[in-house]
C-alpha cells in the first residue's frame, strides 16, 4: 500500500522513538508520557491515538512518580549532617521543600523534628585554628588557659605587676583534607607563622578600636613570615606561596579558610582562648572575646581583672559556642524568624497529639517560653557562668558576689558576672564582640554588639 513503510524504516522509526523516551526518562523531574504514547503506538501496539486511553491511567500514575523531585543520596546525606535528623525524616523533608536544603532543614524544626539545632550544623573539613594577640611592645601572645590564681588575676612571675592589655588579637582557621596533614608538624609551624604574621599585619591598617572584622584571605597571603616553615622544604617567606609549597610536599589540597581580628582600646579588653591545643596557641577551635570596660587606667588590679574574666568568657564561648554575644546583638528578623517556627513546632504537636484548641494566646506563651531558653543558649551573655573560679580566686570571688548582692552557691549567669566586676572596677562592664572559628563548624560565630 502507498505510503506503507519498509521493514527496515519501520525499525529505524520505533528505535528512534525509543531512545528519545529513554533519554527523556533520565530527566527526574520530567516523565515523557507523550513520548512513550507516541513509542507505544509506533510499536503496533494500538492501531491509534483513540485507542491509548487503555495506557493512560497507568501512564500518568508512573508520571506523577518521576515528575515529583526526587532527592538524591548526596542531599539526604548532607541535610542529615546538617540538622542530625533521620534519614528517612530528611528525604521527607527535601521532598516537601523541593531539594532546598534550607527549607528542608526549617521543614524538619516547623515538624518537631527535635534533633535539628543551630550547634549541630557541621561540614566536612580538617585543619587546625590559632590565636594570638599583639601587645603595645610590638611582641606576640599566645592565649593560654591561666593555670594559677596568679595568672588567673593577670600577674606576672616576676614584680606581680600587671601583664599588658593586649592592643588586637586575631583567630586564624587553615583547612585541610585530612586529619593525618593536620597533625603534620610542618602544618602546625605554618598556621602558627602565619597568624602571628596576620597579627602584625593588622597593626598597619584595617578596623577601628573596638570594632571586630573579618580579614581579607588574600591580604593574609600576600603577608611575609619572619621565618620560612622549613629552609630547605618549604623555603617561600610569603604566606601564599608557603601555603602552595607545603600543600605540594603534603600531597592535599590546604586552604586559609578566613581570618578574624578583635581591637582593643582603653574601654575594651580583648581575650581569647584555643581548645583542644595540637602546639601553643593552635588547635581545633577558637575563640576571641571583646570586653566593654570602663577606662581603668594603670590601675593592675583592675587591669589583671578585666582581663581575666574576658578571658574566661572566651573559655565559657568555647566551651558552648553561642551564636550571638548579647540580646541586642540577635537581628529582630532573626527572632521573629525563630518564633514562627516554634509556633509551627507547637501546632504541629498539637494536631498529632489530637488535643488542639489551644488559644492563640496559649500558643504564643508556649512559643515565649520555648523561645527564652533557646536564647539562653544561644546568647552569651543568657548564659550560666561556667568559668567563674577562672576569673579570681575562690576567696575574693565570694567578696565579689556579697559586694555585689549576689547569693553564693545560686545560678550566676554572664550577665549577673558582669554586674559583680563592674561594681569591683566602678563602671559597666559587659560582652561587645563575640568571634569563634572551629573545624567542623558549617560558619563561624561572628557576632557584634550595635552601637
Amino acid at each position: 500500500m502507498k505510503g506503507d513503510l519498509t521493514d527496515p524504516q519501520r525499525e529505524k522509526r520505533r528505535s528512534g522513538i525509543l531512545r528519545v523516551a529513554v533519554l527523556s526518562s533520565t530527566n527526574s523531574s520530567f516523565f515523557p508520557v507523550s513520548a512513550i504514547m507516541l513509542a507505544v503506538r509506533s510499536l503496533g501496539l494500538v492501531s491509534s491515538f483513540g485507542s491509548l486511553k487503555t495506557f493512560q491511567r497507568p501512564l500518568l500514575h508512573l508520571h506523577r512518580s518521576f515528575s515529583s523531585t526526587q532527592p538524591s543520596a548526596e542531599l539526604v546525606k548532607q541535610l542529615r549532617q546538617n540538622t542530625g535528623a533521620s534519614i528517612g525524616k530528611c528525604r521527607e523533608a527535601l521532598k516537601e521543600t523541593a531539594n532546598d536544603l534550607e527549607g528542608a532543614a526549617r521543614w524538619l524544626r516547623e515538624n518537631g523534628v527535635q534533633a535539628v539545632a543551630a550547634k549541630s550544623l557541621r561540614a566536612a573539613g580538617e585543619g587546625l585554628v590559632a590565636c594570638v594577640c599583639r601587645l603595645p611592645s610590638g611582641g606576640l601572645e599566645v592565649f593560654r588557659s591561666p593555670k594559677s590564681k596568679a595568672e588567673s588575676e593577670g600577674k606576672t612571675e616576676g614584680d606581680g605587676s600587671s601583664v599588658q592589655v593586649p592592643e588586637s588579637a586575631v583567630l586564624l582557621e587553615v583547612n585541610s583534607e585530612t586529619d593525618f596533614v593536620a597533625q603534620n608538624d610542618l602544618f602546625k609551624r605554618f598556621v602558627r607563622l602565619t597568624v602571628d604574621a596576620s597579627a602584625r599585619m593588622s597593626q598597619h591598617g584595617g578596623g577601628q578600636e573596638g570594632d571586630g572584622m573579618l580579614l581579607s584571605v588574600a591580604d593574609v597571603e600576600g603577608t611575609q613570615l619572619t621565618e620560612p616553615v622549613d629552609a630547605s622544604k618549604v623555603p617561600s617567606l610569603q604566606v601564599g606561596e608557603a601555603l602552595q609549597q607545603l600543600s605540594a610536599l603534603v600531597g592535599e589540597k590546604l586552604v586559609i579558610q578566613r581570618a578574624g581580628l578583635l581591637n582593643s582600646s582603653a574601654r575594651a579588653f580583648v581575650s581569647g582562648y584555643v581548645h583542644n591545643e595540637a602546639s601553643p596557641g593552635v588547635g581545633r577551635l577558637g575563640a576571641l572575646v571583646g570586653l566593654s570596660a570602663p577606662d581603668v587606667g594603670t590601675l593592675p588590679e583592675q587591669i589583671g581583672l578585666l582581663n581575666g574574666f574576658a578571658r574566661a568568657l572566651a573559655m565559657q564561648a568555647a566551651a558552648t559556642r553561642p551564636s550571638f554575644v548579647t540580646e541586642a546583638s540577635v537581628p529582630s528578623s532573626t527572632m521573629e524568624a525563630e518564633r514562627q517556627i516554634l509556633k509551627a513546632a507547637v501546632l504541629h504537636e498539637e494536631a498529632q497529639s489530637g488535643r488542639g484548641g489551644k488559644s492563640e494566646e496559649v500558643v504564643m506563651k508556649v512559643v515565649a517560653g520555648r523561645l527564652k531558653k533557646q536564647m539562653e543558649d544561644e546568647v552569651l551573655e543568657l548564659q550560666e557562668m561556667l568559668t567563674w573560679s577562672r576569673v579570681v580566686g575562690e576567696e575574693e570571688g565570694k567578696q565579689l558576689l556579697q559586694q555585689a548582692g549576689k547569693k553564693e552557691g545560686g545560678k550566676l549567669t554572664v550577665k549577673a558576672a558582669c554586674e559583680v566586676i563592674s561594681k569591683a572596677v566602678g563602671g559597666p562592664v559587659r560582652p561587645s564582640h563575640l568571634m569563634i572559628f572551629g573545624i567542623g563548624m558549617r560558619a563561624p560565630v561572628i557576632s557584634f554588639e550595635s552601637k
